[in-house]
Order: structure tokens, then C-alpha cells, then sequence
């Protein structure tokens, strides 16, 4: 019996494991692919380590707009959603209901942006803290660029 590979992992000639996802075109440069060498010829070993760098691929994604449009439409929607909410429950209610399933994701991708801003200035800790990418584009180039170069600590 065959055994199926996920489509983030591939062999090379040597028969070394790979890491590979399909960068958004955004932050492309030459190829449309982001390959990083799992360093090993054992499959369940692969897996877990693409499941891990698969998973903060993704939550990068979630966690961030994909670009300024959207970015801003949501900050929009955040702002209609503080303006028309008076604090009462019906309100809210009222307002929540007459929004779309994409612009209630939009809202709770800027809510969940703003706590994180919000934690960060809060922080108050001496070393400059980063702000939080409004856009994915910033946070995958991020990880792009860190993953490429070094290695994940559960790589010798």
C-alpha cells in the first residue's frame, strides 16, 4: 500500500524531505514556491516538522489582511461598529446582524488586530516593541525571510 504525502511535502533526489507552500503573489520575487530542506529522509519525522511550519504559515495568514483594502475597510467597519453601538445589547444585536459573513470577519480580524496593538502599548517594556503588520504581505515576507535563513530550533 502507497502512502499519500500531503501536497506540502516533497522529495528531492536524495530522497531529503521538503517544505513547500505556494507564496501569495504579493511578495513574490522569483518563484511562486517557499522551499526549506526539513533536514530528514524520515517521513513521520517530515510531517510533524511541515505540520508545525504549515500551522504558522496559516496563522500568519488568519491573523493578518491580505492587503491595504481590505485593511482599511475593516478599520471602517471597526469604526461604524464603535459609532453605532451604544453600549446597550440591542444595538450591538442590530448592528452585528446586518452585516455579511465576509465583513463579521473583517470586524473581528480588526478587534482582534486592535487587542494586539493594545497589548503591545500596554506592555511598556524599555525595548521597542514592533508593531503588529496590518497586512499579511509584511508578516509572510517576515517569515519568508526568517525561516529561510535560519534554521527552526527543533533543526540541529
Amino acid at each position: 500500500m502507497a502512502t499519500h504525502n500531503p501536497s506540502y511535502i516533497t522529495q528531492n533526489r536524495l530522497g531529503i524531505f521538503i517544505f513547500q507552500v505556494r507564496i501569495p503573489a504579493g511578495i513574490r520575487h522569483n518563484s511562486p514556491f517557499f522551499r526549506k530542506s526539513l533536514r530528514t529522509r524520515n517521513r513521520s519525522e517530515a510531517l510533524s516538522h511541515a505540520r508545525r511550519l504549515m500551522c504558522m504559515f496559516d496563522d500568519i495568514k488568519a491573523r493578518f489582511f491580505d492587503d491595504e483594502a481590505q485593511y482599511k475597510k475593516a478599520m471602517e467597519i471597526l469604526g461604524d461598529y464603535e459609532l453605532g453601538t451604544t453600549g446597550n445589547w440591542e444595538s450591538v444585536e442590530k448592528f452585528l446582524t446586518n452585516l455579511n459573513s465576509y465583513d463579521s470577519h473583517l470586524l473581528e480580524q480588526a478587534i482582534d488586530y486592535e487587542t494586539i496593538k493594545k497589548k503591545k502599548e500596554q506592555a511598556g517594556t524599555s525595548e521597542p516593541q514592533p508593531q503588529p503588520q496590518p497586512h499579511c504581505i509584511n508578516a509572510l515576507t517576515t517569515f519568508v525571510k526568517v525561516t529561510r535563513w535560519s534554521s527552526p530550533s527543533w533543526i540541529a
